[in-house]
């Protein structure tokens, strides 16, 4: 039995590097890019438009000379280990602790005076900027309120840095009154 476990985001990693493209075999190039395609496909029918099923985890990738240095190791044939599969679920009250309510106060105690928001900037950011979609920032389980992680309060304090008027376009946008030509996706 073979168990694979593709744990990268494969719209971030492609096998262009020529050290990969030297070390895999043609074949095998061409079996891991129609793998990644396919992930990326299931990864697309299942989110768009509904909740995520994962919590993006960002990994790099390198490939060392010596083995017993490296934290992952492939292998084929008969030599090789059997693999074993650790599934550590991360609960969303850790990844996401805050309610709106709390991400309201966060922002504002961030901002120092320097703008005070209200529960109805965040949903209009929220909309606007599709947040919904976004599971390292946002995540709805069946029952309760929506959460945020700590991410996405400190995405909106940065977009709040870069561009005083951040929450006022939002808001905006949000009404239909203006389109944010300039905005910023994720």
């Amino acid at each position: 039995m073979m168990a694979l476990v593709y744990d990268i985001d494969p719209n971030l990693h492609t096998f262009d590097s020529p050290i990969i493209k030297r070390k895999l075999s043609k074949d095998t190039l061409r079996w891991w890019s129609n793998f990644q395609i396919s992930v990326r496909d299931k990864v697309q029918s299942f989110t768009i438009g509904k909740e995520a099923f994962y919590i993006p985890i960002n990994l790099k990738l390198a490939i060392v000379k010596n083995p017993n240095k490296a934290d992952i190791v492939l292998s084929s044939g008969a030599g090789g280990k059997n693999a074993l599969i650790v599934e550590v679920p991360k609960s969303p009250d850790t990844t996401h602790p805050h309610r709106q309510k709390e991400v309201v106060q966060l922002i504002n105690q961030r901002l120092s005076g320097r703008k005070t928001i209200t529960p109805y900037d965040i949903q209009s950011a929220r909309k606007v900027y599709k947040v919904d979609a976004k599971p390292d920032y946002y995540y709805k389980s069946k029952f309760a309120s929506p959460q945020y992680s700590n991410a996405f309060i400190n995405w909106l304090v940065e977009q709040f840095d870069k561009d005083s008027s951040f929450f006022y376009r939002a808001r905006q946008e949000y009404k239909g009154k203006k389109t944010m030509f300039d905005r910023q996706t994720f």
